[in-house]
């Protein structure tokens, strides 16, 4: 909800359609999901979730943070898209992400060009199934640049194209 009462209308409109369509696809693929909201984030009430998706939640409530890491910590699994958490829950800007020291990564900018691909690069349970070193494409969206931390795994990278050309 605070991402889209406080962020940018077009982060609120890319919370929305990424939230549709991570919704969506779990349903298609038979994995049981519901939606939590900060709420029930912030009271760490996780409805037995054992994965917690954060889907472009630009805005996030501070509560919201020792709450996902306690999660993580307890075996939890995290994924999280965009610009998730680069704005506290009143949407004012962050240098960093509030979940950075949870993803252990740095925010380091975003991609210049509304179009890059994703190279999936290492093999782990994000990666089952796809191919890997086979870019994904990846349209109409800026992606989020970052340092990852040195015990960090590293899973795949952002290849953005020449100019010009969409290969």
């Amino acid at each position: 909800k605070a991402t889209e009462g406080f962020a940018p209308r077009e982060a609120a409109s890319q919370h929305q359609s990424g939230m549709n369509g991570c919704f969506c696809a779990l349903m298609e693929s038979h994995v049981p999901v519901c939606l939590l909201s900060e709420r029930d984030a912030a009271r760490a009430n996780w409805r037995g979730a054992r994965v917690v998706i954060v889907d472009a939640a630009e805005c996030l409530d501070d509560a919201c943070v020792p709450s996902l890491d306690a999660f993580v910590r307890d075996g939890g699994g995290l994924v999280v898209t965009g610009r998730s958490s680069l704005r506290t829950g009143s949407g004012n800007p962050m240098e960093n992400f509030a979940l950075a020291s949870i993803l252990g990564v740095t925010f380091k900018g975003m991609t210049e060009k509304w179009y890059s691909f994703i190279n999936l690069e290492r093999k782990h349970e994000l990666t089952d199934g796809l191919a890997l070193d086979f870019p994904l494409t990846v349209y109409e969206t800026l992606q989020a640049r970052v340092d990852a931390a040195a015990d960090a795994t590293v899973i795949g990278t952002i290849v953005n194209p020449m100019p010009g050309f969409h290969m």
